[in-house]
């Protein structure tokens, strides 16, 4: 068979995928791998739960879900939290008052790596809706005054912090969160299983303001 120019690029192009993807489908197993050998799973669940799955198993878990981490986190975060982990909860999960007393264990560089590319691969459907970070009145409004969300989350506003402990810190949602999986938190939590001390507030804010709320969570530096 006569090999043509266009015919070596083509090749080309194939093997070069083939690599990439294998590559890539190496470390989603190695991270996978990891994710067991170090006893992640000891704090937190991969898969998401079934009905029988009830509030109080939910609240003897010691770390958030992590089924849906890949909707959830913005890509390049889990790799750089698990390389060196900042507290996201000032007290301990599911914990209204307990301090935290144990750091999140740290990875190298390459665990980190190959552990973010398995947690990647972790999402749910969410139709995209196109929220994007904004800084608006509107916004500040409902997340200081309407429906005072920082009596739960910590915040930085002006060069000073301020708000509550008892949910996750929102200082660097901008660079953590993912807004439309936000979004679709605020409207209905349930769609990520038991939200325990976390409210829903459908019914309570018009599809506009959890937009706006969502855009203004997604300015948080």
């Amino acid at each position: 068979m006569r090999v043509t120019l266009k015919n070596y690029y083509i090749a080309a192009a194939v093997i070069f995928m083939a690599t990439v993807f294998s590559a890539h489908a190496s470390g989603e197993s190695n991270g996978q791998a990891l994710f067991r050998s170090n006893d992640c799973a000891g704090c937190h669940i991969t898969v998401k739960p079934d009905e029988s799955y009830t509030t109080e198993d939910a609240l003897k878990e010691e770390g958030p879900p992590l089924w849906f981490a890949g909707s959830k986190y913005k890509p390049g975060f889990i790799r750089s939290f698990l390389e060196n982990p900042e507290p996201i909860r000032p007290l301990e999960y599911n914990s209204i008052e307990k301090e935290r007393t144990e750091e999140h264990p740290n990875l190298s560089p390459s665990e980190a790596e190959a552990v973010a590319a398995y947690l990647s691969t972790l999402t749910v459907k969410l139709k995209p809706i196109g929220i994007k970070a904004k800084a608006s009145a509107r916004g500040r409004i409902i997340f200081e005054k309407k429906e005072s969300c920082y009596g739960c989350h910590r915040v930085e506003k002006n060069g000073r912090y301020y708000g509550g402990r008892s949910g996750p810190i929102l200082i660097g949602a901008s660079t953590r969160l993912n807004p439309e999986w936000v979004y679709y938190f605020l409207k209905d939590p349930y769609l990520f299983g038991d939200p325990l001390m976390m409210p829903s507030y459908k019914g309570i804010l018009n599809d506009e303001e959890i937009r706006e709320l969502a855009s203004y969570i997604a300015t948080f530096k």
